[in-house]
């Protein structure tokens, strides 16, 4: 799964600033809604990437100190493009197009 810039966004701030409820994370981000940014921590924890405790009447999000490696194991490359045939109808022939490459016949 790719991670946005929102979610980055979010878990810099907990990494800056150290664990924190969730509306003092959306303070920080005056740009983007608070249900937003409780949506962007709840990911982040179903992530693997921030933990979520409720030592009291709060829940506090942490992240994880090695959030970075554990993104770039989960982040997959992206698939070459699919093989697509192209009839040409001004001369009948194939056009054939694999990963970029263009083959004519």
């Amino acid at each position: 799964m790719r991670v946005g810039d929102r979610i980055k966004q979010v878990l810099t701030i907990l990494e800056v600033g150290g664990p924190q409820a969730g509306w003092q994370v959306a303070a920080k981000t005056p740009d983007c809604e608070s249900s937003n940014v409780h949506k962007y921590l709840s990911r982040s924890v179903g992530l693997g990437l921030v933990t979520r405790t409720k030592p009291d009447k709060l829940w506090l999000y942490a992240v994880k100190p090695n959030w970075r490696e554990i993104m770039a194991k989960q982040e997959k490359p992206k698939p070459p493009p699919p093989r697509t045939i192209i009839r040409n109808m001004n001369h009948g022939g194939l056009t054939q197009h694999l990963h970029g490459v263009n083959f004519h016949g």
